[in-house]
């Protein structure tokens, strides 16, 4: 066994975690090849294990699915269906209550459009990456950076946030 300073990258599902610092690691022979983390150094990157597990074993308890299933979010699949239907009828409707569309020819066409739109979603899950080029933001050449404060939500929107980001992971 002998130790090594490195600068340690870990790649995650939310993408790579990189320490700055260069950290001392013990290395040990082996056949495997597996990296054995700690939890300080974890704490130190920003990931709380404790939370996580809290996160999963929550996760698991409302689960009825089948054992066996595999990991992670499943795929989404291209298909309409009948809720989509619901909710895209729901969408037409109100849209008459609210005189954009007229009854009759205008209604009918405002739901043949939408439902020959593709990619309806009512939950997200692990789609494909979006086709398209990164945005590119140039500043100013006078541009100078600004402070701003810290947000702050209200209890029902800061509820609302953290449900819908425990969706996301």
């Amino acid at each position: 066994m002998h130790g090594v300073d490195v600068y340690l990258c870990l790649n995650t599902a939310a993408g790579p975690v990189r320490y700055q610092d260069p950290k001392r690691c013990l290395v040990v022979e082996s056949d495997d090849d597996e990296l054995f983390v700690g939890r300080v150094l974890l704490a130190e990157l920003g990931i709380d294990v404790d939370r996580e597990l809290e996160q999963l074993a929550a996760r698991n308890l409302n689960d009825d699915d089948e054992f066996g299933d595999p990991i992670g979010i499943p795929m989404r699949e291209d298909t309409f269906d009948e809720d989509v239907a619901i909710v895209i009828n729901g969408m037409v409707v109100d849209c008459v209550e609210r005189g954009i569309v007229s009854p009759g020819a205008e209604e009918d066409l405002l739901r043949n459009i939408l439902t020959s739109l593709k990619g309806w979603r009512l939950a997200l899950g692990d789609d494909p990456p979006a086709r398209v080029p990164p945005l590119r933001i140039r500043l100013k050449s006078d541009a100078k950076p600004f402070k701003c404060k810290v947000r702050q939500y209200s209890p029902k929107k800061s509820e609302f946030l953290a449900k819908f980001n425990a969706e996301l992971v």
